[in-house]
């Protein structure tokens, strides 16, 4: 259990929440009104899972399409890495075989459950600044292109690089109509911690805090997880109870199924 007095400013607040996507890594507990309100779901971020934004979408209320931002993503980088395995044998044959179908079976998963859906998909790397526009593309410009008002979530999983986007982030949301969700995972909590507080401070200018969840694959140093996901949703005039205790029985499942789940306790 830990004590996550040193983590206050990531108390949730108590609302309906449900969780979608798969099982363990890679599904997400959201609150239910991001299924009822949203028709954009923006992700940064999606490697060769994307379970959680297909979910996402077809239980929505509205119609939702979505925007998937990751260079290492897509088919075509699938395909390549099959080729690139198999030119590459090395010893063991069989093993070789099989990561080389897996990704090969990647990228025909990609072309049926992504392009086939008309999704936008961007192979870049998504940050505050491009410098090189054919590997990059930049915040600002995903959010004034896809942005729906008053209807879009944004998923942050970009392994360390979330600290400068959410910052920019805060930006855009000065400027113009800000996302009604995020979904943001952080990494090197225990590294970053005052630079973590410092933006989740910002944010609560237009959000609250309503879900924590510990990434088990993860450690937890000094009672601080390594990694955490964080949601986050408008703030409304309301003043909601704060949970005690957390991974929420019968949503919260291990990332890591092998290992204990991170209990938090305030």
């Amino acid at each position: 259990m830990v004590d996550a007095r040193d983590i206050d400013f990531l108390q949730p607040s108590i609302v309906d929440m449900v969780r979608v996507g798969r099982n363990n890594d890679g599904g997400y507990v959201v609150p239910v009104e991001f299924l009822d309100q949203t028709r954009m779901l923006i992700a940064l971020g999606v490697s060769d899972d994307w379970s959680f934004e297909v979910d996402f979408t077809s239980r929505t209320r509205q119609s939702c399409s979505a925007v998937l931002c990751d260079r290492s993503a897509g088919a075509w980088t699938s395909f390549i890495n099959a080729v690139r395995i198999w030119l590459h044998p090395g010893s063991m044959r069989k093993a070789t075989f099989r990561r080389s179908w897996s990704w090969l079976t990647n990228g025909v998963r990609f072309l049926v459950q992504v392009r086939l859906r008309r999704w936008e998909f961007y192979r870049r790397w998504v940050v505050a600044t491009a410098s090189n526009t054919r590997r990059e593309v930049e915040l600002r410009h995903l959010l004034a292109q896809h942005t729906i008002p008053d209807a879009t979530v944004v998923k942050i999983d970009i392994e360390g690089s979330e600290y400068e986007i959410v910052e920019e982030l805060c930006r855009w949301n000065r400027q113009a109509t800000p996302p009604i969700g995020l979904i943001i995972e952080f990494h090197a909590l225990h590294t970053r911690l005052s630079e973590a507080r410092s933006l989740i401070d910002e944010l609560r200018g237009w959000y609250e805090v309503v879900h924590l969840h510990g990434n088990n694959y993860g450690e937890v140093r000094n009672g601080i997880p390594d990694v955490v996901e964080v949601v986050l949703t408008r703030r409304t005039t309301r003043t909601l109870p704060k949970r005690t205790t957390l991974p929420l029985v019968e949503l919260d499942q291990p990332n890591n199924p092998a290992v204990d789940e991170i209990q938090f306790q305030w």
